[in-house]
């Protein structure tokens, strides 16, 4: 890896979730998000690096997982993620190769080719696939930011500070 990465963006849907979007009778919506992925996120904050997750979708069932997850640094309902996405990295004095993204359809390719690390779901279309840096083995709403995350630490040697694990521990 060429430069340290600085931030994880990454989208909700394909990655925290399935993809799916379930509605009730009712007109409830309902998506699953894996708790796995929280770990990601307290990796992240264990080694002091910054993430941000962006969705275009706006549901209520995002926003209270989001906050159920303490998850603070969220951005819903941008319509054009690019757009918002460049005005963060220009705020917070960030580039697009101090960006590792992980997206899972063709409306992430966009951000996929600016970005200086890229990762997909092993569920995404292979034309994302073909697209990104590394392919996860977990699906979409299995855990897969949780291993991009994961991944990078590892290659990186942050990954034992990151778990606060004693080297013995640690899985080769």
């Amino acid at each position: 890896m060429k430069t340290k990465i600085k931030l994880f963006i990454s989208e909700i849907n394909g990655v925290w979730t399935d993809g799916g979007f379930y509605i009730n009778g009712s007109g409830n919506e309902y998506i699953k998000f894996h708790f796995y992925d929280l770990t990601g996120i307290d990796l992240l904050d264990e080694v002091g690096l910054s993430y941000l997750i962006v969705s275009e979708e706006k549901s209520d069932a995002e926003e209270k997982a989001l906050k159920k997850f303490k998850i603070k640094n969220y951005k819903l309902g941008p319509r054009n993620r690019l757009k918002f996405i460049q005005s963060y990295l220009k705020k917070n004095k960030i580039s697009w190769e101090e960006v590792a993204y992980i997206g899972s359809s063709a409306d992430d390719l966009d951000i996929i080719n600016q970005a200086g690390l890229t990762a997909a779901p092993i569920s995404a279309p292979f034309y994302v696939r073909t697209s990104v840096d590394w392919i996860l083995r977990r699906k979409g709403g299995e855990g897969a930011f949780a291993e991009f995350v994961e991944r990078y630490l590892e290659e990186n040697g942050m990954l034992k500070q990151a778990l606060n694990l004693p080297e013995l521990l640690m899985i080769k």
